[in-house]
């Protein structure tokens, strides 16, 4: 496990687009295909806009990516509580001429098979081992849609959901640890302030795991964060 901390914004993204183009390169070398999770909610689109600012983006082929997401908030794409329209909008939009690989959670069906679908689909890309993971880290320890005392936090599915958590208060559609911990390599990246606690916790490595994001394979993670 290694833990960075900066205290400016650029450095704090530039940190977490390297890693992803690593990941990426490494993945193309050997396999020809990248399959990565892409983090919701508010803290990956500063990084969205960041990788499309800069000029190196255009050296990745983004046409040889799967983009799978860590979790999805049970609304409509066109809600602004969607992590895929959100992502669309900031990310995908701006990457012109490419025929993307974009895999949302399906929120159009009942919540049981839009689990099924997605597992369906992830088998089917063979991505049950991703080579990266993109996730963030709540207030209260939560990544991905794995809250504090969820039903889902032990669950041995890849796929599963919550009902009413979170904010706004849904049903969500999440990656397990099951799945995380499969993959090459995670990034869990956050703004620093209110979870102070949460990241002394991860430095000290206490044997009690209070904290749902203490539950990711310490050995195989980044974890960046930024002080505001």
């Amino acid at each position: 496990m290694s833990i960075f901390i900066y205290d400016d914004k650029m450095s704090y993204l530039k940190s977490v687009y390297n890693i992803f183009k690593k990941s990426y390169f490494n993945a193309i070398k050997n396999k020809k295909k990248f399959n990565v999770f892409l983090s919701g909610g508010s803290t990956p689109l500063e990084l969205y806009d960041y990788i499309i600012s800069k000029k190196s983006h255009q050296k990745i082929k983004w046409d040889k990516i799967n983009f799978f997401f860590g979790d999805e908030r049970f609304l409509p794409y066109d809600s602004s509580d969607s992590n895929f329209g959100n992502t669309k909008k900031h990310f995908f939009d701006h990457l012109k001429g490419y025929d993307l690989h974009l895999y949302p959670v399906k929120t159009d069906l009942s919540i049981d098979k839009s689990v099924e679908n997605y597992e369906k689909i992830i088998r089917q890309k063979k991505a049950t081992s991703p080579d990266l993971v993109l996730l963030g880290m709540g207030d209260d320890g939560h990544t991905a849609s794995l809250f504090p005392d969820s039903e889902i936090l032990n669950s041995e599915k890849l796929i599963d959901y919550v009902e009413n958590y979170g904010n706004p208060k849904t049903h969500r559609v999440s990656i397990t640890f099951n799945l995380i911990n499969r993959a090459e390599k995670i990034v869990v990246f956050s703004k620093f302030k209110n979870k102070e606690k949460i990241i002394q916790h991860l430095i000290f490595q206490n044997e009690e795991k209070k904290y749902p994001v203490e539950k990711i394979e310490s050995k195989k993670t980044k974890y960046i964060f930024m002080r505001e």
